[in-house]
């Protein structure tokens, strides 16, 4: 009897060690905090998390806003291997894959960080806020585009 529960406890102890999900990692609004500008994250629609392997683990990091997630992202390569990145649809504020989201980006969107990025899970929904708000439409690919060529021009 002993050795089974020495044995539970055991796989229990195992489980509680594993990598994080391949879901959308959980994020504790109003405490933690953007590895990249210290701030609390605290806008769940504006919120991004990418999972990464760092010095051989994966581990999931939270951001306050998704140019916030791009910087950092821009700034740790190659040391960084990004495994998944995740964004929030902006209306829904459902958790999406960040490579199939479609992007507005404006200087009229009040983000926490002042990107002017939100993001949507569909191509509609997104054109409905481009007619709203003066700006772009882009797919992460063009996005992560336009970050980087947007901060070498500002030299960071």
């Amino acid at each position: 009897m002993k050795r089974t529960i020495l044995a539970l406890l055991a796989l229990a102890f195992c489980g509680c060690q594993r990598e994080p999900a391949d879901g959308p990692p959980k994020i504790a609004y109003g405490r933690d905090e953007c590895v990249h500008c210290g701030m609390i994250v605290s806008e769940e629609r504006h919120a991004a998390a990418l999972r990464a392997v760092i010095d051989g683990q994966v581990r999931d990091i939270a951001f306050d806003d998704i140019g916030d997630m791009l910087a950092w992202e821009r700034e740790q390569t190659p040391a960084v291997e990004v495994k998944r990145r995740f964004v929030h649809d902006f209306e829904t504020r459902q958790w999406l894959d960040a490579a199939s989201a479609y992007y507005v980006i404006s200087e009229t969107i009040h983000t926490p960080m002042g990107s002017g990025i939100i993001a949507f899970a569909t191509e509609p929904a997104a054109r409905a806020k481009l007619d709203a708000v003066k700006g772009n439409l882009l797919t992460f690919d063009q996005l992560r585009d336009w970050t980087t060529q947007s901060a070498s021009a500002a030299g960071k």
